[in-house]
């Protein structure tokens, strides 16, 4: 029965990567839409290819509680441990859509590939390892979500590579201000966002029948618990972005609510079972009104142009639920037992974030040394749609010529 959950709720995750790719692509300008859910196919290939041939076998070794290989999953797939690796390789795809999403209209195609297949080969592999399996679990680390090997790894490679490609042309003045780019299809954003949140369930039940330490005591009240404290943060996150938007605007905000939701649903992703029904709202409100407003400072403040807002909805709804599940989760009964928790939680946090700019700053940094990462100037200024891939979104709306594939190879 363990293993149907698994395949089915691994099928229902790769529905994360259709709600990544309409978010994307309606974020961007219709002439990298295109583009943009390209990548997000590409990067998914990579990533899955990626933790086949190596990742799963650093995740699921034994022999280390830091890094190892267990050489009985390279490049291939134990037949008794197919379902929990299918389960496993559909998280891995999860952060490459956030570099894809940080770096587009203006990287190259193969960037974020490189970046997503590293990700899920080398970086989610050994951080889910310590939390899963190995030493940060043992030492009372609660994440079962992945919240630092999905999220906050993701979230520190789209950060470093937004700083080492640099922003979009036009995006920032000499006076230091920032201009508004917005996407083309306000709608396609919130349909791909509430794709999201039904692809939230399989991924975090999942999780739940994957990592819980007792398999024997999975049954359907903690099923049932989890799923309820999903559904409340993703929704207590709408309301937290929908009140900082009036505070901001005296309005409400599209793009404050879907990020408020996202991130609260990242937030609750550490922890969704130890958690009561008040703990998983909390959790969301808070989130609601932080990724926005940290949306905002990376923005205005930091100068990371990131498009979609990933940076923010993952790093910090990952870092403020992590916190969030030591300080309000129902497992430890004295304020000395939530506070020895927050120190764990914190430290495991701090290691994450260490470990995932080191392997960050070396790739992009690595990459620069050989090859430019940004396309030419006149690319960007025709669209990647056109630029990188000869073809139109929309052929009927954009005047613009597609070079024959013939012409271009002359």
């Amino acid at each position: 029965m363990r293993s149907v959950l698994l395949i089915f709720f691994a099928l229902g995750t790769l529905l994360l990567r259709a709600g990544f790719a309409l978010q994307a692509s309606g974020s961007l300008r219709a002439k990298n839409s295109a583009s943009a859910i390209l990548r997000i196919t590409a990067d998914a290939a990579a990533a899955a290819l990626a933790f086949w041939a190596v990742g799963a076998g650093i995740l699921f070794q034994r022999h280390n509680g830091w890094f190892g290989i267990d050489t009985g999953f390279l490049f291939r797939e134990p037949p008794e441990q197919a379902s929990t690796e299918l389960f496993h390789m559909t998280l891995g795809l999860i952060g490459g859509a956030v570099i894809a999403g940080a770096l587009a209209e203006r990287a190259k195609f193969y960037v974020s590939v490189a970046a997503s297949a590293l990700l899920a080969g080398l970086v989610f592999p050994v951080i889910g390892h310590w939390i899963w399996f190995g030493k940060l679990r043992d030492w009372g680390f609660i994440d079962f979500g992945g919240a630092t090997a999905i999220h906050l790894s993701a979230a520190v490679f789209g950060a470093i590579g937004v700083a080492v490609v640099g922003s979009r042309a036009g995006k920032y003045n000499k006076d230091g201000s920032s201009n508004s780019i917005p996407g083309h299809s306000l709608p396609m954003v919130g349909l791909g966002a509430m794709l999201l949140l039904v692809g939230w369930f399989p991924y975090l039940l999942g999780c739940v029948v994957a990592h819980w330490p007792v398999p024997s005591m999975i049954d359907d009240v903690l099923l049932g618990v989890s799923a309820t404290n999903i559904l409340l943060a993703g929704m207590s996150g709408v309301a937290g972005g929908l009140l900082y938007s009036h505070y901001r605007y005296r309005k409400p905000d599209m793009f404050f609510a879907y990020s408020g939701m996202l991130g609260a649903l990242v937030a609750i992703s550490p922890g969704m079972m130890v958690v009561s029904n008040v703990g998983a709202a909390i959790i969301g409100l808070v989130a609601g009104i932080a990724v926005p407003i940290a949306t905002l400072a990376l923005d205005l403040d930091a100068r990371l142009d990131d498009p979609i807002g990933l940076i923010a909805i993952h790093g910090i709804g990952a870092i403020w639920g992590l916190l969030a599940t030591a300080i309000l989760n129902t497992t430890d009964a004295t304020f000395s037992d939530h506070m020895l928790r927050l120190g764990i939680q914190a430290g495991g946090l701090a290691g994450v974030l260490v470990i995932s700019a080191l392997i960050a700053a070396a790739l992009f940094l690595g990459l620069k040394a050989i090859t430019p990462l940004r396309v030419v100037e006149a690319d960007e200024f025709d669209g990647l749609d056109i630029g990188e891939h000869d073809i139109n979104s929309y052929p009927d709306f954009q005047q613009t010529t597609i070079k024959s594939y013939h012409l271009r190879e002359a």
